[in-house]
């Protein structure tokens, strides 16, 4: 494939980002009025890196790339494409390799029945441990499971991945209630919020991971993620006439940090 096709593909899905079209209802149908915000919220970033950490010890698989689904290993600019955008909003090629179907849809419903018998909506550290169970506790893999599955069910947008990705409005509310909030005044967006930290988590990983061989892919992906609320609504704005409802740019950072920092040090 040559360079010109890549930078022609990227150009594709990041015209999808900005020209998308907005999810609806989203406060109403995703944000249920009986989830009950006395629930903990999700950690704070230095108690999340530890209980990460602490989880990592237990295994000594979790620099494998390869992932468990596919005969393919992490690449990291088919991952950032995969990221960035609704596979509905766009027309290039999916990345399915960061798509698992089947595990995806179990995974949610783990989430859903753990939550029911914990009698309150899992931390993201509890997330993380079911798609460990997928994973043979590979960490990225991990991560882009939860992204995967989150997202799919998160804003019922990723249809062209597979036609069981779509998900009615009662599922969507259980999960809603199901996963746990994070501490933001500006918005209450659970299953956003959520997404959003397993895309930007994953590409911390793979950008650090990736940071020996291809430094500056590596920098350049973190500072779009880290910037990346900021230039879509800025495109959205002025370029589609479409402003996001909801920015996310706190939890992109939180979890792009977390995930650099989460395999910083670590043996290769």
């Amino acid at each position: 494939m040559s360079h010109q096709s890549e930078n022609g593909r990227l150009l594709g899905v990041i015209k999808g980002a900005i020209y998308g079209k907005p999810y609806t209802e989203a406060p109403a149908v995703f944000s249920p009025s009986e989830y009950p915000k006395l629930f903990p919220a999700n950690p704070n970033s230095p108690v999340l890196l530890e209980t990460i950490k602490k989880t990592l010890k237990y295994t000594d698989r979790f620099q494998n790339d390869l992932l468990p689904w596919s005969s393919q290993r992490t690449n990291i600019h088919r991952l950032f494409r995969s990221l960035i955008a609704f596979s509905d909003d766009h027309t290039e090629p999916i990345h399915r390799e960061y798509f698992p179907v089947s595990e995806s849809k179990s995974f949610i419903d783990n989430v859903i029945d753990k939550s029911k018998s914990n009698g309150a909506p899992l931390l993201l550290q509890d997330q993380l441990n079911i798609a460990m169970e997928y994973t043979d506790g590979q960490l990225l893999a991990s991560s882009i499971l939860c992204h995967s599955a989150s997202r799919a069910i998160g804003r019922n947008k990723d249809q062209r991945v597979d036609p069981s990705f779509n998900f009615d409005a009662d599922t969507m509310r259980q999960w809603s209630a199901s996963i746990a909030r994070f501490e933001d005044p500006k918005q209450f967006d659970p299953p956003g919020d959520t997404y959003h930290f397993w895309a930007a988590f994953s590409m911390g990983i793979a950008s650090r991971r990736n940071y020996q061989q291809n430094p500056g892919a590596s920098q350049g992906y973190k500072f779009l993620f880290q910037h990346g609320a900021d230039i879509t609504d800025y495109a959205r704005r002025f370029i589609a006439r479409k402003p996001l409802l909801y920015k996310h740019r706190k939890i992109d950072r939180i979890g792009l940090r977390l995930g650099w920092d989460a395999v910083s040090g670590l043996r290769a």
